[in-house]
């Protein structure tokens, strides 16, 4: 009973979080450690897209944290039967993270390696247990959720995510939820109307 009182609860804050992150849309593609989606203000909660694909197979964001800083992240799967199976992984780099960097999951080492600082290090996020599925109430829009982290900062400093597929199945799409405050300003309220057809379109929606 506890225990269906706790998903209870759990999947009710994740439609609260997906429905009111602010929506992240630049129309770029951040497929690398040089080109990342660098987020202004991590605490405040935050929500974009990326569609994997041969030539796309990374996601990148950065943000500046302080030490002892907190920040949500949270990668679900639209509710699409091809993208059933489709799970993903994290890798989080920058300063005093203790694990030591495991190239193997990075395509642009060069980069990287001029970019980095000599006490950075990477730990790698894995999914756990089953996913969980919720669905929008306000969109009625559903997703899985295959990836759910709260990363503390060990000390200041620019951190980076990147995020690649964790399954044989390497084209697929997330939506990714960053950070914790809920803040809407009248610019982002005036911007729902083109959210809303982008996010129609990405999760192949038929109006």
């Amino acid at each position: 009973m506890k225990r269906l009182i706790f998903f209870t609860i759990l999947l009710i804050l994740l439609n609260f979080v997906f429905f009111s992150s602010i929506p992240v849309m630049d129309n770029e593609i951040h497929s690398s450690l040089l080109t990342s989606l660098w987020i202004e203000n991590p605490e405040k909660s935050h929500i974009t897209f990326h569609e994997f694909d041969n030539e796309h197979k990374e996601f990148w964001l950065g943000f500046k944290a302080k030490k002892n800083q907190s920040v949500n992240l949270i990668v679900g799967v639209p509710e699409i039967e091809r993208l059933k199976d489709f799970k993903v992984k994290a890798v989080i780099m920058g300063p005093a993270i203790e694990e030591e960097f495991k190239w193997g999951y990075f395509s642009d080492k060069e980069d990287i390696m001029k970019e980095m600082k000599y006490n950075w290090g990477a730990m790698v996020v894995l999914p756990e247990g089953e996913k969980m599925e919720y669905t929008d109430p306000i969109s009625d829009i559903s997703s899985w959720v295959v990836l759910l982290h709260t990363f503390i900062a060990p000390a200041d400093g620019d951190y980076f995510i990147m995020i690649i597929p964790d399954t044989e199945l390497e084209n697929g799409k997330i939506e990714i939820v960053f950070g914790e405050e809920f803040d809407f300003s009248v610019a982002d309220i005036l911007q729902m109307p083109y959210w809303r057809k982008f996010i129609d379109e990405f999760y192949e929606i038929d109006n």
